[in-house]
């Protein structure tokens, strides 16, 4: 079974916000990591309750 998952504009707004001032007040390069993470946390999420379905 596939799923497939839209982002709330909201929320991709709010994280690339949260992106903007974290590239302020640490670096573009951490800001970068944290943004990566985040994304990754999505697509765990995803499996997880592919495998709980």
């Amino acid at each position: 079974m596939k799923y497939s998952l839209e982002i709330a504009s909201v929320a991709e707004a709010e994280a690339d916000s949260a992106f903007l001032r974290l590239s302020q007040v640490t670096s573009p390069t951490q800001a970068s990591l944290w943004y990566a993470l985040i994304a990754k946390s999505n697509r765990i999420s995803i499996a997880i309750s592919k495998t709980l379905s």
